[in-house]
């Protein structure tokens, strides 16, 4: 599988980030060519990593060839960081991707920019297609747009082969952030009462964190360039029926759920995909949310 991708040098950005450390695990297990990039020390012991700083002109230059495809996870995913410190957001998402963007161009490399599923208009209440309505309501995801236009104007003026996938939410085993770990981490203690931010009627499409690297790679090998992907399970729950759920699965008793009157800034509310367009390529989600809850509740629960 994958044939041609193995052919190719690999760059991964952000490769300590959540993403960027899940894609570098699978490239490592299948014998990928690959150079894991982070600024950080080399916290998962990969065994060809580069430390440096991306924000950097140039700094990407020297390992980069016209055989090379470069990964671009490194980003700060915090929306709520990106409201409080907008400028910060800027530098560490769309200032370092432009960067990452140069120095595909003078190499002549290819590139899969990850973007977010939040770039697209909340007011859409349907499963969200790639040629849905876009409205950023967040620094972050108003950075992230920006890019996937810049990838679209170097594909057509400088002829460069550039995908861009839309992730929607992610989770699994090692995923130690968003709703379901943090669901999933209250509840251990079987609490009596369980207080949410937000209405808990917000929708949401989850996607387990193996099936997301399968899927970049569906795009990296049979993706077409200039073009967006959605990455998503194509399945909606209500971040209450999430919590029932979990709930059941771990056995726990009935129990209070506080709720506030309003998300977070920021938040889009409904978030789910239309897949379609990622199936035509030929992949296909394999793990179910039951089993994948099961499995992150197991690693949880023993530590």
């Amino acid at each position: 599988m994958f044939d041609n991708l193995k052919k190719r040098n690999i760059i991964v950005t952000g490769a300590n980030g959540l993403i960027g450390n899940s894609i570098c695990r699978y490239f490592e297990l299948n014998n990928f060519n690959f150079i894991a990039v982070s600024r950080s020390e080399n916290r998962f012991s990969y065994r060809n990593y580069l430390s440096i700083d991306l924000t950097l002109p140039g700094v990407l230059d020297d390992f980069l060839d016209n055989n090379t495809i470069v990964f671009h996870c490194a980003s700060n995913t915090n929306v709520s960081d990106s409201i409080s410190d907008p400028f910060f957001d800027l530098q560490t998402n769309f200032l370092l991707f432009f960067q990452v963007l140069e120095s595909v161009r003078k190499c002549g490399a290819a590139l899969v920019l990850m973007s977010t599923g939040s770039v697209y208009d909340p007011k859409i209440l349907v499963p969200k297609n790639e040629e849905s309505d876009l409205y950023p309501v967040s620094p972050y995801s108003a950075g992230k747009l920006c890019a996937e236009y810049y990838c679209k104007v170097y594909v057509e003026t400088f002829k460069l082969e550039i995908k861009i996938v839309r992730i929607f939410s992610i989770y699994g085993v090692g995923i130690n952030r968003f709703v379901i770990y943090d669901l999933i981490n209250k509840l251990v203690f079987k609490p009596a009462c369980l207080k949410i931010k937000g209405t808990g009627e917000e929708i949401r499409d989850f996607m387990h964190i193996s099936d997301l690297v399968q899927a970049c790679c569906y795009v990296a090998e049979y993706g077409k360039s200039g073009e967006v992907y959605n990455l998503a399970s194509g399945q909606s729950i209500s971040i209450i029926n999430l919590i029932i759920l979990i709930k059941d699965l771990m056995s726990l008793d009935e129990i209070e759920i506080l709720r506030d009157s309003e998300s977070f800034l920021g938040d889009n509310k409904i978030m789910v995909a239309d897949i379609s367009k990622l199936e035509l390529l030929g992949f296909k989600n394999k793990k179910t949310l039951i089993d994948g809850l099961t499995e992150l509740i197991s690693s949880i629960e023993n530590g």
